[in-house]
């Protein structure tokens, strides 16, 4: 094993084994807080990517602290765009939605998810399929996660024909991870989830 090959200083990030072993980092975690370590020093990341960072190892403070942080500049940036972060292009209050979403779906936060992503949903475009696939995959994943096997089962299967064509392998895995909470709970849309889900492995 190599241990003292000095490292390159471009394109490579060296990283401590305190984070990658740390006992209160789940994988999802430690794999966002490498990402995040990552990037240059010049560039200026959305906080909703740490925000889900904390969100995935259950700090509900820090992970809406960033969140609250995120939607501010959002409006600052509507009002003032020269002054926008550089990732801002691409983020609007539909995003935004999205994201908090996903972090309270992190979180265990079943009925906010729910919110977050049927307003987030409601507005994305029709065309952006794969990212339709991906959160509607979400939104029945937290669905199963309040209990609400009916909603659940019908928001996954609004999902599978597009996750099945352009959502592998995030949204297809999502929604295997929606059926095997159903089953679990003893729902029997779980049994109907995973049907559908056949058809298309």
């Amino acid at each position: 094993m190599l241990r003292h090959v000095i490292a390159p200083e471009r394109f490579f990030t060296q990283v401590s084994n305190e984070i990658i072993r740390h006992p209160r980092l789940s994988a999802n975690a430690v794999r966002l807080l490498m990402w995040q370590l990552s990037l240059p020093e010049s560039v200026d990341g959305p906080q909703w990517e740490e925000a889900r960072g904390h969100a995935l190892n259950g700090d509900a403070d820090a992970s809406h602290r960033l969140l609250d942080e995120a939607r501010t500049l959002i409006s600052r940036a509507a009002e003032h765009p020269e002054d926008e972060p550089a990732w801002r292009y691409f983020y609007d209050e539909t995003w935004f939605a999205l994201q908090r979403g996903m972090a309270e779906m992190h979180l265990g936060a079943w009925p906010a998810a729910i919110d977050h992503l049927t307003s987030g949903l409601a507005a994305l475009p029709d065309d952006y399929r794969r990212d339709k696939a991906w959160y509607r995959a979400c939104l029945a994943h937290a669905a199963a996660g309040a209990g609400e096997a009916e909603q659940s089962v019908a928001v996954a299967l609004h999902a599978i024909p597009d996750a099945a064509v352009v959502g592998r392998p995030h949204a297809w895995n999502e929604l295997h991870v929606t059926a095997a909470a159903l089953l679990r709970q003893g729902a029997p849309e779980g049994q109907h989830l995973v049907a559908a889900l056949k058809t298309h492995d």
